[in-house]
């Protein structure tokens, strides 16, 4: 609404319309300069924003989607944070699908309870959860090393 009445707008005038905290405003108006969907583009050099940088709209932007979905960038602090957290269960998801490829590449076609025992046998590391099994499953039979048996619905047939 800011940009219907003028083409600049300083960064500390969309801080007082909005009313939202400096960083937090700072966060979202970098959001849309720095991604690869470049909304609104700045005077400033590099990509941090001071309080009077000035932002007009990129008439240049063109996009193929209707509606565009801009990426939040992350806080610092916490984007450590959740880089930690969430490196395990991607390991563990990669040691889940190793196992099932392994034991279907070994048996072809196997029952779904039969491929969740020997998958808790084979992962000593941790022990999976049925849900991620089956996700991990599901995963597989999209990316075509699995498919469901024709007959039986219950039972898994490798894909060579």
């Amino acid at each position: 609404m800011l940009f219907n009445g003028r083409q600049e707008v300083t960064l500390r005038e969309i801080v007082e319309a909005t009313k939202l905290p400096e960083e937090e405003c700072k966060r979202q108006v970098m959001s849309l300069t720095v991604s690869r969907h470049k909304v609104l583009m700045h005077d400033s050099s590099g990509k941090d924003l001071a309080l009077d940088a000035k932002l007009q709209v990129n008439n240049g932007f063109t996009s193929e989607k209707i509606k565009v979905q801009v990426s939040l960038i992350k806080k610092e602090e916490k984007a450590t944070e959740t880089t930690t957290l969430a490196e395990a269960p991607v390991e563990r998801k990669h040691v889940i699908d190793a196992a099932i490829v392994r034991i279907m590449k070994s048996r072809n076609r196997l029952e779904h309870n039969a491929l969740l025992e020997e998958v808790f046998r084979q992962c000593t590391l941790f022990k999976p959860q049925p849900t991620q099994i089956k996700s991990q499953i599901e995963h597989l039979i999209e990316r075509e090393f699995l498919k469901r048996d024709e007959k039986n619905r219950h039972a898994y047939v490798y894909l060579p």
